[in-house]
């Protein structure tokens, strides 16, 4: 009988740990914060002069998108020039474009934000025994695309897939997509489903606009984390999104106790909460926002390292086929 009760109580939690999922979006700014990493990599150099092609893809690319999704050519028109560094600096931010929702794809898409939360996001729980979520697969089907259209010599495309890879895998880099919310605040507030949901949104949605703040002022300590040149010994941008999972779950606790902490218990509301982020623009008066700081800045080192090694893997390749000389 207790067997039973703990079964039916473990069944509990983990459907609450899931349903909370509340945001698809991870990292405000994927484009721009992959523009300051890759910027210094030299030989995407080789890459400035980059004809815009059009999309004709659909024979290959068969993963459905929302159909009310658009292509966009956001640096120009077809027939431009453009390079990769621009190519990358945009459109790692195209899948958050709508371009994943309003699909059925699983039938436990329900419980971690629809279809996009399936395909953005891959939580772990119950060391690592149930996993839930599409994102490191989603990053290894665009990189595939990308060699792909390497292979037809169509760099345009090429580098726009890639982008899409590592959106995905950068997503998952963030604390807050690989598990939602602590298993204490889970428990004091387990019969209060609502409750739990807006507790979550509450923390996720401040801690990106608080991180995507920082990026768009500029903030020089923020950008500097970014400038690592170090990377991850993996075969594969699938491996490398699954071990960002892995690496950042373990700070969703710390993240949670510090945002009580720099924002008060407001951050709690079950009504709703969040910040002006014009007050966020410049530093606060505030004994908290150092460690705050600090513990954001850690996962954005974990972001800049899935773009170094994932541009490693896509040189080595290219390299492979003969592509990069």
């Amino acid at each position: 009988m207790k067997q039973k009760k703990s079964v039916v109580f473990l069944v509990i939690l983990i459907s609450t740990v899931l349903i909370i999922s509340s945001s698809t979006f991870a990292w405000s700014t994927h484009g721009k914060m992959t523009y300051f990493v890759a910027s210094d990599v030299a030989w995407l150099e080789k890459y400035n002069n980059i004809t815009i092609t059009e999309y004709h893809y659909s024979d290959i690319d068969t993963e459905p998108y929302n159909p009310d999704f658009k292509i966009l050519y956001k640096e120009g028109y077809i027939g431009e020039q453009t390079s990769a560094l621009e190519i990358l600096s945009i459109y790692a931010d195209e899948p958050d474009w709508d371009m994943d929702t309003n699909l059925k794809l699983s039938s436990f898409q329900k419980i971690i934000g629809g279809s996009s939360g399936w395909r953005h996001q891959y939580y772990i729980t119950f060391f690592g025994i149930i996993r839930i979520g599409n994102a490191p697969k989603r990053s290894q089907y665009f990189y595939d695309l990308a060699l792909k259209a390497f292979d037809k010599d169509d760099y345009y495309w090429g580098f726009r897939f890639f982008a899409r890879a590592l959106h995905y895998a950068e997503d998952v880099s963030q604390p807050l997509h690989a598990f939602p919310l602590p298993i204490s605040i889970i428990l004091k507030n387990i019969f209060s489903i609502n409750g739990l949901v807006k507790i979550g949104e509450n923390h996720h949605y401040t801690f990106e606009d608080y991180q995507g703040t920082q990026i768009e002022i500029n903030r020089e300590d923020y950008i500097d984390v970014l400038k690592t040149t170090e990377t991850m010994d993996v075969n594969s941008i699938n491996r490398l999104a699954v071990l960002n999972a892995f690496k950042s779950k373990k700070d969703c606790n710390k993240i949670f106790d510090i945002q009580q902490k720099f924002y008060g218990e407001g951050i709690n509301n079950k009504e709703g909460f969040s910040i002006n982020k014009d007050d966020y623009k410049v530093l606060k008066d505030n004994e908290y926002q150092e460690e705050y700081d600090n513990i954001i800045k850690s996962h954005l080192i974990n972001f800049a390292i899935t773009v170094n090694t994932a541009l490693e893997l896509l040189h080595n390749d290219l390299l492979n086929m003969g592509v990069f000389n």
